[in-house]
């Protein structure tokens, strides 16, 4: 692999298909001409890799397991949005975003799932 020019690799990933052209947001398929596309002397074509596999951070979840029960908490009818919940399966946590206005604050997440029964 270190003796392969970057053209080979370029190559290597157009055999394999492993890449979209794009211009404006519109996939470029083949066999057409530029100009159907609008694509002028100047205008620039994006290369975009095929993602496959899972994305996003690692998640970190509760372990329901630990012989701890569900608690019943008394709610004020006044609670923000980010504080609410609803019948079934419900996550809690801290939000830990700075930009958001719940920022270091207790979380409730309604997942709408029925109950749930681990063992």
């Amino acid at each position: 692999m270190s003796s392969d020019s970057t053209d080979d690799v370029k190559q290597e990933i157009q055999n394999r298909n492993m890449l979209h052209r794009t211009s404006n947001g519109k996939q470029l398929e083949d066999g057409r001409m530029l100009a159907q596309y609008a694509i002028l002397q100047g205008s620039t074509i994006h290369l975009v890799l095929r993602l496959r596999g899972g994305g996003g951070p690692p998640m970190f979840f509760a372990d329901i397991f630990d012989g701890s029960k569900p608690t019943v908490t008394k709610f004020s009818p006044r609670a923000p949005q980010w504080c609410t919940c609803q019948k079934g399966l419900n996550t809690e946590g801290r939000c830990e975003n700075q930009e958001c206005e719940a920022f270091r604050e207790r979380l409730i997440e309604p997942k709408q799932f029925n109950t749930l029964n681990p063992s």
